[in-house]
């Protein structure tokens, strides 16, 4: 019986995973040059950033090393996403000389499993997929 309620709970949680929560890859990493174009990091900054993070499609709650929203004042779901609008959340982290923010839009309404995203954060500009 035990096994039954394992398969089957692993069953409902793959049917509904992305309905709720993106798994995210990093594959690419930018930062601003002088003359205002974006340009791939160096190699040693862009291994630093590179992984996995979860979002809620709920709350913009993210988990991973890269955005994580644990320290953020405010987390704010823009629009949720369906198959005619992207995904896109706001967090923000208030500072005593400053704030910042993390925004993300995931390219929901993109055909196919694997979701195209890009974010800016405080670790410049990333992109990847999500699932």
């Amino acid at each position: 019986m035990r096994r039954l309620c394992l398969i089957l709970s692993l069953m409902i949680s793959y049917a509904y995973a992305g309905e709720f929560h993106y798994d995210c890859t990093i594959k690419n990493v930018y930062e601003i040059n002088d003359e205002g174009a974006l340009v791939k990091e160096s190699k040693k900054i862009e291994d630093i950033y590179k992984g996995t993070f979860s979002i809620s499609r709920l709350t913009g709650d993210v988990v991973g090393r890269t955005m994580p929203t644990t320290n953020a004042s405010q987390k704010i779901v823009i629009n949720p996403g369906n198959s005619e609008w992207s995904f896109k959340a706001l967090s923000i982290y208030e500072h005593p000389n400053g704030n910042e923010f993390n925004g993300i839009e995931v390219l929901e309404y993109r055909e196919g499993l694997e979701k195209p995203f890009y974010a800016i954060s405080v670790a410049g500009v990333i992109s990847g997929t999500c699932k």
